[in-house]
């Protein structure tokens, strides 16, 4: 998964909604929701649930995440 090797590479321990968009060169919330929902499924990211959504009903993404650096860790050593 290209989005391990990149969160494994970044410094701070959260990501907003639009440092994603810039981190995997994706502009749209269609392109960016299945990749934000699978991360968030197996434990790369958690939604910090105090920042809204983007409003949007078809692709609700947090605007603010906390990357999980144990599960990142855990997926790259069994790869």
């Amino acid at each position: 998964m290209d989005l391990l090797s990149k969160l494994s590479k970044w410094k701070k321990k959260s990501i907003t909604k639009g440092e994603l968009e810039t981190l995997l060169g994706l502009h749209s919330d269609a392109d960016l929701f299945p990749v934000v929902q699978k991360a968030v499924y197996l434990g790369i990211l958690t939604p910090v649930n105090k920042k809204v959504t983007n409003g949007n009903y078809l692709y609700p993404i947090h605007m603010k995440y906390v990357k999980q650096l144990r599960s990142i860790l855990t997926i790259i050593r069994r790869n």
